[in-house]
């Protein structure tokens, strides 16, 4: 007996569930957090599940991160209707790729990679805002490694990830914030670019890097460096450049006596003793 009259409570739940509902759509009033009764709802009829459907469809796409959260707390539910919706102002692409990133659902993976070729830089931000919501191997192989972006300027740890999954970059750009423990890893495993920037790193912090480089252009910018022997991660270069800072020797430069072509020194207090020390050491050098 008790279980009969529990099945008529959960009948009689489910019934005023899709009266609600059912007078929601009637009057046009369909808020999008209903949606997320259909989670926790899987006994709707399917005539009342494909008649939400039909409504929710004409709301999307988002047009604002506020709607991107209420579209998101309808999980599964929204995956197919964002993967068809066709987003095309700058809001609504964003707003999309939030949608599908705050499901947190592997399965939106996919369709947020539709984005990845985007060369919008705020299409970019966002789906680096994105990354932290899933496993950062699966994100980076699944989205990231899609993006047709070739160059990436890295000043804080958001920055890491791209730079270890980006196919298509060229040109990187390292903005000195931290040399923590817990980001040797991923110092270790940079995309190999044949145009590396270095900025503001301290020269007792360069030695996180462990990415092996082999360059076409080298540029280090407002470092103060004793020589160029903390380089140890650059096993060839073509072009160096000494922008800002300063450098007192550059020792070191014999191990790219055989690939570097052109050496500038701009902005060194130092520049001229500097270059001078070079040309002692590699005479062949152009100086720029």
């Amino acid at each position: 007996m008790a279980r009969g009259r529990g099945d008529g409570r959960r009948h009689a739940s489910l019934r005023q569930r899709e009266e609600l509902l059912t007078g929601l759509l009637a009057r046009g009033d369909l808020h999008l957090l209903v949606l997320a009764s259909l989670e926790t709802a899987p006994e709707l009829s399917g005539d009342l599940r494909r008649e939400i459907q039909l409504k929710t469809a004409r709301l999307l796409p988002p047009a604002s991160m506020h709607q991107a959260r209420e579209v998101a707390s309808a999980g599964e539910f929204v995956l197919d209707l964002l993967a068809a919706c066709r987003p095309q102002t700058i809001d609504e692409v964003t707003a999309t790729i939030r949608a599908l990133a705050e499901t947190r659902l592997e399965e939106a993976l996919p369709v947020i990679a539709k984005f990845a070729s985007d060369p919008r830089p705020r299409v970019f931000a966002e789906l680096l805002n994105c990354a932290e919501r899933f496993e950062e191997q699966a994100y980076g192989e699944a989205v990231l490694a899609k993006s047709s972006r070739t160059s990436l300027l890295v000043d804080g740890e958001l920055g890491l990830a791209p730079a270890r999954y980006l196919d298509s970059l060229k040109q990187l750009e390292l903005v000195y914030f931290s040399a923590d423990e817990s980001l040797v890893d991923r110092y270790r495993d940079l995309r190999p670019v044949p145009d590396l920037r270095l900025s503001r790193w301290p020269e007792e912090k360069l030695s996180v890097i462990g990415t092996t480089f082999r360059l076409d252009s080298l540029s280090v910018r407002f470092m103060e460096l004793t020589d160029l022997t903390c380089l140890g991660f650059v096993e060839s270069v073509e072009e160096l450049r000494i922008e800002g800072g300063a450098l007192l020797s550059f020792a070191g430069v014999e191990r790219w006596r055989e690939s570097l072509k052109r050496v500038s020194v701009v902005g060194c207090p130092k520049g001229l003793e500097a270059l001078a020390d070079l040309w002692r050491r590699l005479p062949d050098v152009v100086r720029m």
